[in-house]
């Protein structure tokens, strides 16, 4: 390989690098909350309960991924408008049952490593990219391959 194929292999990766935010599910800077649903058969005050029609279209889903005894995450952040209704509601009604809504924080160690790791990738992409442009360049305006 010639320098002027490796600059342009590294520009497209360096571009790739640096864009990664795009076409992966990262939340730099965000936190995960998990929201658990459970069945009860308690007879909560009125207040406390909301329908699941009533929710935003991705809490539904939210609601519908967690099922019966499950869970699911939401990102603090970007999708607060789902975590809202579910944090402030403790019951929620759902296909005529009732069911205990949880929306518990999650932090793990692992949870944080895309605040650190995402910004660093981009940067390295970023500068992987300039080189290559450099490159390009000095081959054009050098002849020198």
């Amino acid at each position: 390989m010639n320098r002027r194929d490796v600059a342009l292999l590294a520009l497209v990766l360096g571009l790739l690098a640096a864009a990664h935010p795009v076409y992966l599910d990262v939340h730099p800077g965000e936190s995960k909350v998990l929201v658990e649903v459970d069945p009860t058969e308690q007879t909560p005050p009125a207040d406390e309960v909301v329908n699941f029609t009533d929710l935003p279209p991705r809490a539904q889903a939210a609601v519908e991924q967690a099922g019966t005894g499950g869970e699911a995450t939401l990102w603090i952040g970007s999708e607060a408008d789902a975590i809202e209704p579910l944090a402030v509601h403790d019951y929620l009604r759902w296909e005529g049952d009732l069911y205990r809504v949880r929306v518990v924080p999650r932090e793990g160690l692992f949870d944080r490593v895309d605040t650190v790791v995402s910004p660093l990738v981009s940067l390295v992409g970023v500068l992987l990219a300039v080189i290559s442009v450099r490159t390009l360049w000095d081959v054009r305006q050098k002849g020198r391959d």
